[in-house]
């Protein structure tokens, strides 16, 4: 309604809007026969507004509405961040990943001398993450500054889901192509299923395995490199205290992969607990990468592809065959599913090199 009427009080008052946070901002649906989306132009308006909200009393509000901007409909606002940065605001960082090259430069001038706000900065710089950051953060790798004490330059790359490689280039560790999952059941059970049931046990607590994906790649979107077809097998209450690893053959049926190692601590009636409804999830909109970059946004938070929504700290798997970091492959946040009694979202990474998945599970 508020971008309908061109009124935009809803939002400056924070109240929830009549559709969800991604459908507003990108115009994926329609409420009662009328376009939702915000148009190039309302959204350089919306920009304008955040600006005059930054480094003020309700500057929580200039970055809800960057984050909505930037991550979930993916749109430039280029004198927005300008004015965070001149404000001393950088956070979220997510926010910068389009951030032009002049305040790139700036900034990477900036990190040299400014030590308060140094680990906000490597931050942004690493969300950035163009070729100029990455070869910065080689050079930096190889030749360690005199400020880079104390300062783990992996980790700010891992937390905006890349990795440098030992030829010192970036590695995307998540698929660009991302499409939102919604609580029904799949249209089409050959091309994408969730939560399906097996008949192998765990051999640990003897509950019955989950093919917590199965799912055909290439019909969905994703890279052919992961195959025709690509199952990520689990045990949905073991994996609540520990990595799982499976392994899938040419034709991706999955198994258990022997590389597992029972967690130190498993409660003993694991095999009593209830199993999450199956095939409870179908394939729905195309979304932006970095939609879930931000985790208590009023918007859902289970697909596939794009960006992982952490509840925690960035938990990337590393492939117990080639160790390298695993990319992420999707998501289920149990609230989707249907269930009123559990809370959480469980993670499927895959390394397609060696036929490798591995599942991981976080709640707040």
């Amino acid at each position: 309604k508020a971008h309908r009427t061109g009124s935009y009080e809803l939002l400056a008052n924070g109240e929830p809007p009549p559709v969800s946070i991604d459908d507003v901002y990108t115009g994926l649906s329609e409420v009662d026969g009328a376009y939702t989306g915000l148009s190039a132009a309302e959204q350089m308006h919306l920009a304008d507004y955040a600006e005059s909200l930054v480094g003020g009393d309700r500057h929580a509000e200039a970055e809800a509405i960057a984050f909505n901007l930037a991550a979930v409909a993916n749109a430039p606002i280029d004198n927005l961040l300008r004015a965070f940065v001149a404000r001393d605001r950088f956070s979220p960082g997510v926010i910068f990943h389009r951030a032009p090259s002049d305040l790139r430069d700036r900034l990477l001038e900036r990190v040299e001398w400014d030590e308060e706000h140094r680990r906000s900065i490597l931050s942004v710089l690493a969300w950035i993450g163009d070729e100029a950051i990455v070869e910065a953060f080689a050079s930096w790798t190889r030749n360690a500054p005199s400020w880079s004490d104390g300062f783990s330059l992996a980790d700010y790359a891992l937390g905006a889901g890349w990795e440098l490689t030992d030829a010192g280039e970036a590695r995307k560790l998540y698929f660009q192509q991302c499409r939102k999952l919604t609580r029904e059941a799949p249209d089409s059970p050959d091309v994408f299923q969730v939560f399906g049931n097996t008949q192998d046990a765990c051999p640990w607590c003897r509950q019955c395995l989950t093919n917590l994906f199965d799912l055909n790649p290439i019909a969905i979107g994703l890279p052919r490199e992961l195959g025709d077809r690509l199952q990520v097998k689990t045990c949905e209450g073991c994996t609540a205290y520990g990595t799982v690893y499976g392994e899938y053959d040419e034709a991706g049926l999955s198994y258990w992969s022997p590389s597992n190692e029972r967690p130190t601590y498993l409660p003993d009636d694991v095999d009593t607990w209830e199993r999450m409804p199956s095939n409870c999830l179908k394939l729905a909109d195309r979304r932006f990468a970095l939609f879930a970059a931000a985790p208590f946004l009023s918007i859902t938070f289970s697909h596939v592809g794009g960006y992982p929504n952490w509840l925690q700290n960035a938990e990337k798997p590393i492939c117990p065959h080639c160790m390298k970091t695993m990319m992420f492959l999707a998501q289920v946040d149990l609230q989707d599913s249907g269930v009123d009694w559990a809370d959480g979202v469980y993670y499927a990474f895959v390394c397609s090199d060696c036929r490798t998945t591995a599942t991981t599970f976080q709640c707040t």
